[in-house]
């Protein structure tokens, strides 16, 4: 017998009472009950949190619909009691927030660019939506505004479960086919969408809709977005950070996007005159590099200029060459080269202490996490 629904009227309610229908124990205990406020996890959504008899549910999971919830640890519990059930509420509303500004957001953008919502993912802390097609940073901004519009107008959100002839003449969107009673989402003057979860009445609870981020995917784009609470706390994080800039820089507003292109232009011409000075070190060093001198350690060196000096001191001299940067607390990041000898032989004995890397005779390149005197023993005794 499937499990009753009661998210499915009353999303808003918080306690319950039900009857165990049966108990499964592994390391934890599975409850089947005859009706459940706890939505599962379906639809891209994550689970609802909370107690059953005070007990933690840590997992709730629906198949053929019916709802197991999972109780930590091992509960003494027995079939036929009746429970009762409180959902953290938090969690519900947040989440609820999050699919409903979600659903306004999807609906907009297949309004517009006729793009189906392919992939939807709604945990605790991160909400994400795919669409295969691409969206420019430009439309995206327009359409977040869009959306916060009709968050604004707070527009009714009615979800149920319409008549097969009702069903006929609806145009909604649908990410699956779905054999049960098909459960439709309707956002006034917005949105149709088939749906199983929890949502809010009026658009105006979702509170504020945030795109985070968005990327290339598989032919189309994956968006972050945030929703209410969540969405408020990204906001004022994002503020807190913003003036802790202002105050660094002592700019404002209008001021710090200059301030930190000067500051990006400053450190690359610094980058560049760091890079200058140790090029003419390295030509030093290499001039320097005789039969007994053929292996350097170097603290700090930009990885091109690492690999430059190899090839030099290569054309230098017989036999190994090395350049070691890295420290002894840090480890050393090495190029070891030779014109002459098979390089790979020298790379087995630095193996031997740890060693990590790869190449063929003629050039190979790793890490180890090794004393540099240890390093030094190994390569004298190769010569």
């Amino acid at each position: 017998m499937e499990t009753v629904k009661l998210y499915d009227e009353h999303p808003y309610d918080t306690t319950f009472h039900a009857t165990i229908q049966d108990i499964q124990y592994d390391k934890n205990t599975t409850l089947i009950l005859d009706q459940t406020l706890f939505f599962p996890e379906e639809g891209g959504q994550c689970a609802d949190s909370g107690t059953i008899d005070g007990y933690e549910v840590i997992d709730v999971q629906i198949s053929k619909g019916i709802i197991k919830h999972i109780l930590k640890g091992h509960v003494e519990l027995e079939i036929g009691n009746e429970i009762q059930g409180e959902i953290d509420w938090n969690l519900r509303f947040s989440n609820m927030q999050n699919h409903s500004g979600e659903h306004i957001f999807s609906g907009i953008v297949h309004r517009e660019y006729g793009y189906d919502n392919v992939g939807f993912h709604l945990g605790k802390d991160v909400v994400s939506v795919d669409f295969n097609g691409p969206i420019d940073e430009v439309s995206l901004r327009r359409i977040e505004k869009e959306v916060n519009q009709v968050i604004y107008e707070n527009r009714v959100i009615r979800a149920y479960y319409p008549s097969e002839e009702e069903l006929a003449s609806l145009n909604y969107r649908s990410k699956k086919e779905v054999d049960s009673p098909l459960r439709i989402v309707e956002i006034e003057n917005c949105d149709v969408c088939a749906c199983c979860a929890p949502h809010v009445r009026r658009s105006g609870e979702v509170g504020l809709f945030k795109v985070v981020h968005m990327m290339n995917y598989k032919g189309g784009v994956r968006i972050f977005i945030l929703c209410g609470q969540r969405a408020l706390d990204y906001v004022l994080e994002l503020d807190d950070n913003m003036n802790a800039i202002y105050h660094m820089l002592s700019a404002n507003n209008s001021s710090v996007v200059k301030y930190v292109k000067q500051l990006i232009d400053t450190n690359n011409a610094l980058k560049q005159e760091v890079f200058n000075l140790n090029k003419k070190e390295v030509q030093r060093l290499v001039e320097e590099a005789n039969e007994n001198h053929r292996y350097f350690f170097i603290e700090d060196l930009d990885k091109n200029l690492q690999r430059e000096m190899v090839n030099s001191l290569v054309q230098r001299l017989e036999g190994y060459v090395g350049v070691f940067v890295g420290s002894d607390q840090m480890g050393y990041r090495f190029i070891l080269a030779s014109r002459n000898n098979d390089t790979t032989k020298l790379f087995d004995v630095l193996k031997s202490h740890g060693a990590k890397g790869g190449g063929n005779a003629l050039m190979v390149q790793g890490y180890m996490k090794t004393s540099q005197d240890t390093i030094e023993e190994l390569l004298k005794s190769q010569q």
